[in-house]
């Protein structure tokens, strides 16, 4: 049996493969459940599934971050390796924000007294 940071994966025509995890792909029992964020933000009934998984996860990311410049770093962590790489300073947590006030939500509302 693979380790917890693989995952085995069979796929017809590709052969049995054991991929690496991803950090997105890893839970640690916080995350809610898709319906359940859909009870407590109804504007995720409005967006396409793709989008509601999308905005799920960030939320869940936001409410399990400490501040909003820590969601942006596990958020856009491989972009933002990619900036500093070509000597750039990213912002991840402006970027954040940005995606946030997309849909009409701000950090500081998401973790009034929901943030670790």
């Amino acid at each position: 049996m693979p380790s917890n940071r693989f995952y085995y994966w069979a796929q017809p025509g590709w052969g049995n493969r054991i991929w690496p995890k991803h950090d997105w792909q890893q839970h640690d029992g916080k995350d809610k459940t898709l319906s359940a964020l859909i009870d407590e933000f109804p504007l995720l009934r409005e967006l396409d599934s793709f989008d509601q998984v999308q905005l799920a996860h960030v939320l869940t990311v936001c409410r399990n971050s400490k501040t909003q410049a820590e969601a942006g770093r596990k958020l856009f962590a491989v972009s933002r390796q990619e900036k500093i790489n070509n000597g750039k300073t990213p912002n991840d947590s402006h970027r954040l924000g940005q995606y946030l006030k997309k849909y009409g939500l701000s950090f500081r509302n998401l973790c009034t007294n929901a943030c670790t």
